[in-house]
C-alpha cells in the first residue's frame, strides 16, 4: 500500500515523502522513487504513470492540464493507473479527506482508500 500524507501546512509531510522514504527505500529494497510536484506531474502526465513507484507532492495546488485543447485531470489518471497497474503512490496534501473528494470525486477517493493509507498530520506550523 502507498501513502497519502494529508494534513496542516508546516508539519514535515514533504520533508519525510520527498527525502526520507525514497532514500530508505533506496537504501533498504534497492528501489527508486520518481518525485515530482503536483505542477511538474501535470505537465508530464503519461511519464509520471510509466513509473512504479511515484510520489507526487501538494496534491491538490495543480491547475487542469490543457495540451492541444485536450483537458486532462492527471491526478485521477495517475489514481487509476496506480490501481489497475498495482504501482505504489505516496501523497502528500494540505487539502482533507473530504475536500480531496470534493475535488477529484467520489470514484478517486474510492480507489486511494483502497490504495494508500492515509496519515493525517495535524498540529502547529513546525517552521515558525
Amino acid at each position: 500500500r502507498g501513502l497519502l500524507c494529508h494534513g496542516n501546512c508546516g508539519r514535515g509531510k514533504s520533508l519525510i515523502c520527498w527525502k526520507i522514504i525514497p532514500l530508505l527505500l533506496n537504501h533498504y529494497c534497492r528501489k527508486i522513487v520518481a518525485c515530482y510536484d503536483a505542477q511538474q506531474m501535470n505537465a508530464n502526465i503519461d511519464v509520471v504513470k510509466a513509473k512504479h513507484i511515484i510520489y507526487i507532492d501538494d496534491v491538490g495546488t495543480e491547475n487542469l492540464s490543457v495540451k492541444f485543447g485536450e483537458k486532462r485531470l492527471a491526478f485521477c489518471e495517475i489514481v487509476d493507473e496506480a490501481e489497475k497497474r498495482g504501482k505504489l503512490l505516496i501523497l502528500t496534501t494540505n487539502l482533507s479527506l473530504s475536500e480531496i473528494s470534493q475535488k477529484y470525486g467520489e470514484r478517486t477517493m474510492d480507489r486511494l482508500v483502497s490504495i494508500t493509507t492515509r496519515v493525517k498530520f495535524i498540529g502547529k506550523s513546525l517552521r515558525k
